[in-house]
């Protein structure tokens, strides 16, 4: 999989998801604090490119979600 890391730098990861939370998947593997895992724009990114993470699609009471992403400068 891809995750944006803390730095914005996209990066290709061993990921596994072992289901889901109510709110949130529950992934393990290769991660690290701050990562973000890319769940939608894959086409758009590559490993080593940058990437800003885009709001994701909240709850309203503050717990964070999948990021979707957008490669920079496209």
């Amino acid at each position: 999989m891809l995750v944006v890391n803390d730095a914005g730098k996209v990066e290709q990861r061993r990921i596994t998801t072992h289901g889901l939370t109510r709110e949130n998947w529950i992934a393990t593997g290769s991660l690290h604090d701050g990562d973000q895992i890319i769940v939608e724009g894959l086409q758009k990114v590559r490993p080593g490119g940058e990437a800003k993470v885009a709001p994701g699609k909240g709850n309203g009471n503050g717990a964070k979600q999948a990021p979707e992403t957008a490669a920079a400068g496209h």
